[in-house]
């Protein structure tokens, strides 16, 4: 080694032993936090690093209208601005500079229950070739199940892009107005307006809905109030339109708010379909069986002719004790009815007794009063102590020894007020 060389050498050795002796003495005095900074790079902005994913919607806020029915979510760094019938969500500031891009709900007055592609014709007229074109263009779309039209306005700000859907709920139409600012793509404002349509959801109403329940072919649906039921009964048992019960949830059920037919008769299938083709539809579009709640049901899809066009409507038909069971609506509506629907057990029915000998004097068994022998009251029954009798002499001068059949068919006599009900199936 030359003396240059190794005086290099020598000098190298006392600058490593320099730096560790400086960075064991750093230790000592900031503690283990004392490292010696890597230098970084600035890392380019990533333009899909804002688009909403599933995992990202958990930490979404949630916006919802009780008075209009709906909710939707969106993303916490998004402005809301609510009012009354007009609900808009911005991505920036509105208050301080923003491009007023974003998402808006529009709530609309639809007394007339018109599907979404004619309430806009009808709010149109008369309607100039310009509308004309206009209605030409909507296209159908499906969220979450609501079946609505979407538009793409030619008519916009400089810069947006502007993108409307229409759906219809009860008496209201839904006006939802989606827009993005074209020169700010870094925002992402299309995909994240496209995630906030696509958690719209209109509210589940069985908490306002009432339940219906008869306890005479024992079973419980629930309904919207603003369209209650109006019972039929006939103790008819043959022929194409007979029925034993017949409930019209609304006056008009098909026009009504979630209105519907319930219908119990003893017809098979068959003569479901022969009515329907008959006499609502001219063809059946599709069968498909449906379990809910333990239900197995057929459905039967068609489309009848409402006012103006065609609506889709839907029959489910189960069979129970011997009975269909026949609920006709909307096919829009129809999972909410059937999902609310159930057979009574035992335990769902009302009694003041529960085994014969709870009642000193006679049986423990459901019965349901009426006036007349062919009448069917509305009261829903219930278990009572009956008092046996053999003859007349054994009962007060109000009530009649009369014959009833009990749940295991067997006949027994008891004192009565009216003609009584006891079968439960």
């Amino acid at each position: 080694m030359t003396k240059n060389l190794k005086g290099f050498v020598e000098i190298l050795i006392v600058v490593l032993l320099a730096v560790v002796g400086i960075w064991i003495v750093g230790s000592f005095i900031v503690g283990p936090s004392f490292v010696i900074p890597t230098p970084t790079t600035e890392s380019t902005p990533n333009p899909t690093e804002n688009l909403p994913r599933d995992e990202d919607l958990r930490i979404w806020k949630t916006y919802r209208n009780e008075e209009y029915g709906f909710e939707t979510k969106y993303p916490p760094s998004w402005f809301i601005l609510p009012s009354s019938q007009i609900t808009s969500f911005f991505s920036t500031d509105p208050n301080n500079g923003g491009n007023l891009s974003g998402f808006q709900i529009s709530i609309i007055s639809n007394e007339n229950h018109l599907s979404p592609k004619d309430w806009w014709f009808d709010q149109n007229q008369p309607l100039t070739e310009y509308n004309q074109q206009r209605y030409d263009q909507f296209t159908d779309i499906i969220i979450n199940e609501l079946k609505g039209i979407k538009i793409m306005p030619d008519a916009r700000p400089e810069g947006i892009a502007l993108t409307e859907v229409y759906l219809v709920n009860n008496q209201w139409i839904y006006q939802i107005s989606m827009s993005d600012d074209e020169y700010k793509p870094n925002l992402n404002e299309k995909q994240i307006n496209d995630q906030i349509l696509s958690t719209f959801r209109f509210l589940q109403t069985d908490d306002s809905w009432k339940t219906y329940s008869n306890s005479q072919y024992r079973f419980e649906v629930k309904y919207d109030p603003q369209s209650p039921p109006q019972e039929n009964t006939s103790n008819e048992t043959a022929g194409q339109f007979t029925y034993q019960l017949l409930v019209n949830f609304g006056t008009n059920p098909i026009k009504f708010p979630h209105g519907y037919i319930l219908r119990i008769t003893s017809q098979s299938l068959e003569d479901y379909k022969t009515e329907l083709i008959g006499h609502n539809t001219d063809k059946i579009d599709s069968q498909v069986n449906y379990t809910i709640n333990g239900n197995t049901w057929t459905r039967l899809n068609y489309q009848i002719f409402l006012t103006t066009d065609y609506v889709p409507i839907t029959t489910a038909i189960i069979n129970h004790s011997n009975l269909s069971y026949s609920i006709t609506a909307g096919s829009e509506d129809i999972n909410q009815i059937l999902s609310s629907f159930r057979f009574l057990n035992e335990e769902n029915i009302p009694r003041e007794c529960y085994v014969d000998n709870d009642c000193s004097q006679g049986i423990c068994e459901f019965i349901r009063t009426c006036g007349v022998p062919d009448e069917m009251c509305g009261n829903p029954g219930k278990y009572s102590c009956m008092k046996r009798c053999s003859s007349q002499n054994d009962c007060p001068s109000y009530q009649n020894c009369s014959d009833i059949t009990r749940k295991d068919k067997s006949s027994v006599k008891v004192c009565v007020s009216a003609v009584p009900r006891a079968q439960l199936y």
